[in-house]
C-alpha cells in the first residue's frame, strides 16, 4: 500500500481512477520486469548448457531452449500499457518534448561555448604564428 493514502474510505488521501490504473499499470510492469529477466537467465543458462556443457545436445535441450525463447517473445509482447485518455497522453508526450527540448538547449549552448572556447585558440595561435613569421622575416 502507499504510504498516506487509503484506497477505501474518504480523506484527502484516497485514489481516483487514473491513479489506481497507475498503481495496477506499476504493478503489472514490475511483474512483468521480473519475469522478463528470471526468463532471461533461464535462458542464458540453457544457452550455455546446450554450447558449452554438451556440443552435442539432444533434442530435449534444444527444445528447452526454444521453449525458452518463444516465452522470452511472448513476454516481450505482452508488456503492460497504460491506458490513459487522450489527453493525458498528450500531456505526457507534451511533457516529454519539452524537456528533449530543453535538454538540445542545455547541448547547443556547450556546443556553442566550445565552438567559442576554439575560435578562441585559434585566434591566439594565429596571432602568434603572424609574431613568428614577422620575426623570422625580419632577420
Amino acid at each position: 500500500m502507499l504510504p498516506g493514502v487509503s484506497v477505501s474510505g474518504g480523506g484527502a488521501g484516497r485514489l481516483h481512477g487514473g491513479q489506481i490504473k497507475k498503481v495496477r499499470y506499476l504493478i503489472e510492469l514490475e511483474w512483468w520486469e521480473k519475469s522478463t529477466c528470471q526468463n532471461a537467465a533461464r535462458l542464458i543458462q540453457a544457452a550455455w548448457r546446450a554450447g558449452h556443457l554438451r556440443p552435442s545436445s539432444s533434442i530435449g535441450d534444444q527444445r528447452h531452449l526454444y521453449s525458452l525463447m518463444r516465452m522470452a517473445r511472448s513476454l516481450r509482447m505482452e508488456r503492460p500499457a497504460l491506458e490513459m485518455s487522450i489527453e493525458d497522453q498528450v500531456a505526457e508526450i507534451e511533457g516529454a518534448v519539452l524537456a528533449e527540448v530543453g535538454r538540445s538547449e542545455a547541448q547547443k549552448v556547450d556546443i556553442l561555448k566550445r565552438i567559442q572556447s576554439k575560435v578562441v585558440q585559434v585566434a591566439t595561435l594565429k596571432e602568434k604564428l603572424g609574431m613568428k613569421h614577422k620575426f623570422h622575416a625580419a632577420d
